[in-house]
């Protein structure tokens, strides 16, 4: 750990952050509507993520969209829970 906390603080979020949208968007199959009322954030805040790491929401569809997610059969994403 050579980088000053505030670095490394940084890295980590953005790490947590692409992994976590880039589930979320594997998940309902590239729908940025769902991936927001799944995660409980506002759709903005998804797009502006999706936007931020450069993610391509055609690389999540199915078929291009042939294969859409009942969104009735998915629950929200939770956290690891704590130990």
């Amino acid at each position: 750990m050579g980088e000053p906390f505030k670095v490394a603080k940084a890295q980590a979020i953005a790490q947590f952050e692409r992994m976590y949208i880039t589930a979320l968007l594997t998940r309902t199959s590239g729908n940025i509507t769902l991936a927001a009322r799944l995660s409980g954030k506002d759709r903005s805040d998804i797009s502006k993520l999706v936007r931020k790491y450069g993610l391509d929401r055609g690389q999540f569809t199915r078929a291009h969209g042939l294969d859409r997610p009942d969104p009735s059969s998915l629950t929200p994403l939770r956290a690891a829970t704590r130990a």
